[in-house]
């Protein structure tokens, strides 16, 4: 039996938690997808929409500041919010920058539990439309199964 992996940001997750919940097979069988929250550090709206937060999975504190730092920069010389988000993402090369500095072994567990069977959802702050490390994890668990 293999599982599933699939992303989705911190609204979505809230949104598809309340439909799950709504549905009346969420009563008997407890739901069939695991929400995993991949931040550094999740706020109590974060808590309440995942199972469970896996930190090895986000970003440092240190490549998260500089993506931020440069995001900011953008959005004071005018560039519209989810513009700033993607080219400070492409600008501060985040995509090697976070393969760098993980160790690629979390991959291979989330695997592991895919391949047994689970549906597990990656779960971060960024919101649609933004680029996102999330979709870096998901790329690289894939690419183990």
């Amino acid at each position: 039996m293999t599982g599933s992996i699939d992303v989705c940001d911190l609204d979505s997750a809230r949104v598809r938690r309340a439909t799950d919940q709504s549905s009346l097979y969420q009563y008997t069988d407890g739901g069939d997808e695991t929400y995993v929250g991949i931040v550094y550090s999740a706020n109590d709206e974060m808590r309440r929409a995942v199972d469970e937060v896996d930190s090895r999975l986000a970003p440092s504190k240190q490549l998260f500041q500089r993506w931020y730092s440069e995001r900011e920069s953008l959005r004071d010389r005018g560039m519209n919010a989810i513009q700033a988000h993607n080219r400070a993402f492409r600008l501060v090369r985040y995509r090697s920058r976070f393969l760098d500095e993980i160790d690629e072994t979390v991959f291979d567990e989330y695997a592991e539990r895919i391949r047994d069977g689970e549906n597990i959802v990656l779960v971060c702050y960024c919101g649609n439309g933004r680029e996102c490390h999330r979709f870096i994890v998901k790329e690289k668990i894939h690419e183990r199964l």
